[in-house]
């Protein structure tokens, strides 16, 4: 519980370090306005501001702004009760007399995070942040005001942690720092209604951890560092009036919206860790990728892609180093987050592209050089329907099913849109379309319910590789020649020498067809 509180008010503290350190002027605003429309925002998700603000003519100071969030207990679900409070430094508003406002932080500023939760789960978190170069205009109309913010430089480093170890300094470095960035930060309210547009661009983005002994009892040093360059983001949203961070999925079905776009251009890591038994290094690099995120009632969008990839991971526990590199890494998936009678869409993909296998590997498999060493790609891309039975982000009801047993819901449809493996001189290809009927039992298997379809499956150079590895001794013989037969008796001939396809019908009485060819299941 104490882990979703924490990344709920990450990024509700970036939001407001954004507005803090943050579509052209429309009209004017003054210091009040902005305070106002920060009060309302914050209070919509559920924070209470804990500050005493002072006034200096037109200008609003505030020598530490601090709020606080109220968690209430659910007793069904067995999630407790406590306080979430999030302090920074002091913070002013200054009129610039021609209509703006300009936002003062001080270039060092303590960030603390409070949890106060029953018994061991009491938490805290104290960060330091360092500003070069910050400036940050509001500008708009009362309710309607955006935030141009730049900064040369931004350290964000984490000092203490206290737990159930009690008070514990950070045994090393944990620290983030941005370089040249600039932005936008637009909120518009309406009828309790606030909508969110925001921007960044950064120069370089730069993380650093390095701890030493963390656990006493065993000495040991990590080590992650890296960087992001040429990073930006454009998200927007809407957030409806008294949101709780909490009940995300109420949030969903009272309008909450939120998409992100976040791409780069390049990027390296090195991770290392080393004890007294055992040493590990990875390096990474990429050539840029993009992050894309969106949630509303309609469902969770989530895609991630990363080019250019290369990796190497060298250790005690590998007999030799391993380097690989990637044409393009991703992922996608689509869900539905609210139940419902009717069925909704779903969809989720995955690819690793031109991906070549290390030579020690082939080394190690292929001796005598017998086999074509091309990279290997995987791409595998599903759509369906599926039918909810709770809301997938109701902690509660999801903590039920864990307890008591169950799913959350049913599948109605499922389609392989696209499937493609290819390596060592070989490609397989497929597709495929299957209904399910969940008021039968599978004549396949009795614990899935019934279902049947078509299938589409293209096969090159397959019954060269077979033969190629039953020579080789990787697979027996006999097994080679058996899955080569049955590919040439059951398959079409295609164009090429080594080409064959076939078309799959399967009854959800339990028949199969292969080219309209009746083969046995049982």
């Amino acid at each position: 519980m104490m882990g979703q509180t924490i990344r709920h008010t990450t990024t509700l503290i970036a939001s407001a370090l954004a507005a803090a350190f943050a579509t052209p002027s429309l009209a004017d605003v003054t210091p009040q306005d902005v305070w106002d429309q920060w009060a309302g925002y914050l209070s919509a998700f559920g924070y209470t501001v804990e500050v005493e603000p002072v006034i200096d003519g037109p200008d609003i100071r505030f020598p530490r702004f601090e709020m606080t969030m109220y968690i209430p207990s659910e007793p069904a679900s067995g999630i407790k009760g406590g306080t979430v409070v999030v302090g920074l430094g002091s913070v002013a508003l200054l009129s610039q007399g021609d209509g703006t406002v300009a936002i003062e932080v001080p270039a060092s500023m303590p960030i603390t995070v409070e949890g106060d939760g029953p018994g061991k789960e009491d938490f805290s978190a104290l960060f330091s942040m360092m500003i070069e170069g910050h400036r940050t205009i509001a500008s708009g109309v009362p309710g309607d005001i955006a935030y141009d913010f730049t900064a040369a430089r931004i350290d964000l480093t984490l000092d203490e942690v206290e737990g159930r170890q009690g008070r514990m300094p950070i045994p090393g470095t944990i620290a983030v720092t941005m370089e040249g960035a600039a932005g936008m930060n637009r909120i518009a309210s309406s009828g309790g209604t606030t909508k969110l547009e925001q921007s960044l661009t950064l120069g370089r983005l730069i993380y650093d951890f390095a701890l030493k002994d963390v656990d006493p009892g065993n000495p040991a040093e990590m080590t992650w560092k890296g960087e992001v360059s040429g990073l930006t983001m454009a998200s927007d949203g809407v957030v409806p009036p008294k949101v709780n961070p909490l009940a995300i999925d109420k949030a969903l079905m009272s309008g909450y919206v939120v998409n992100t776009l976040m791409e780069f251009a390049a990027g390296k890591g090195a991770f290392g860790y080393t004890d007294p038994k055992t040493e590990m290094r990875i390096e990474s690099a990429s050539a840029g990728g993009k992050i894309n995120i969106g949630m509303s009632a309609t469902g969770l969008d989530y895609n991630v892609l990363s080019e250019g990839i290369a990796l190497s991971v060298a250790g005690s526990e590998i007999p030799f180093p391993i380097s690989t590199t990637a044409e393009a890494v991703g992922v996608g998936i689509k869900l539905p987050v609210i139940a419902g009678a009717n069925e909704q869409p779903f969809a989720a993909n995955v690819a690793v592209t031109e991906l070549t296998i290390p030579e020690p590997f082939w080394m190690m498999a292929d001796p005598e050089n017998g086999l074509p060493h091309d990279p290997v790609t995987v791409e595998l891309a599903l759509s369906g329907k599926t039918r909810l039975f709770v809301d997938i982000m109701n902690e509660a009801a999801m903590s039920r099913l864990d307890r008591v047993g169950g799913v959350p819901g049913e599948l109605t449809a499922l389609n392989l849109e696209a499937l493609t493996i290819s390596g060592a001189g070989a490609e397989v290809k497929a597709a495929a379309v299957f209904d399910i009927d969940n008021t039968r039992k599978s004549a396949f298997n009795p614990e899935l319910p019934a279902f049947g379809g078509d299938a589409d499956l293209t096969l090159r150079g397959v019954t060269t590789l077979l033969s190629k590895l039953g020579q080789l001794g990787l697979i027996p013989m006999q097994q080679a020649l058996i899955g080569s037969g049955m590919i040439q008796q059951l398959g079409k001939q295609g164009d090429g020498v080594d080409e064959y396809s076939a078309d799959i019908k399967l009854t959800p009485e339990g028949a199969m067809t292969i080219n309209g060819m009746a083969v046995p299941l049982q």
